[in-house]
């Protein structure tokens, strides 16, 4: 009887520190932080890593990813383009009346570009013959 006692106190353990690491990962997307990194910790370090995470600032934009230039150089505040309202750069919408809030647009790098942005090709592949 001993024996079911402890195995049923170690499941619901388990089941409570599971749970733990997911609310884990929930709050780290909340806060734009990376949730798989926290899972992790959620896992190892179970309410401590919540109650950690819980007293960090907000992360930056995306899972802890940088600004580009072109999102800095909008500097913490632009305005609405419908209303005039002005809100943070990194809002999706306006506050004020909902309008979608143009994004920056970033390209993507270029693979296998060298340092001045051109393509490091060595020329076998442009001749064929």
């Amino acid at each position: 009887m001993f024996e079911i006692l402890i195995f049923v106190f170690l499941f619901a353990l388990l089941l409570f520190w599971m749970w733990v690491a997911i609310t884990t990962a929930v709050v780290a997307v909340a806060k734009s932080r990376s949730p798989v990194g926290w899972i992790f910790l959620g896992l190892l370090l179970g309410p401590i890593a919540l109650y950690v995470l819980s007293h960090l600032p907000q992360g930056t934009n995306s899972f802890g990813a940088e600004l580009s230039s072109e999102e800095m150089a909008l500097g913490p505040d632009r305005p609405c383009p419908q209303c005039g309202v002005v809100n943070p750069a990194l809002e999706g919408a306006c506050w004020s009346c909902g309008a979608p809030m143009p994004r920056a647009h970033v390209r993507p790098p270029r693979l296998g570009g060298g340092a001045d942005g051109e393509d490091a090709t060595d020329g076998s592949d442009s001749e064929r013959g």
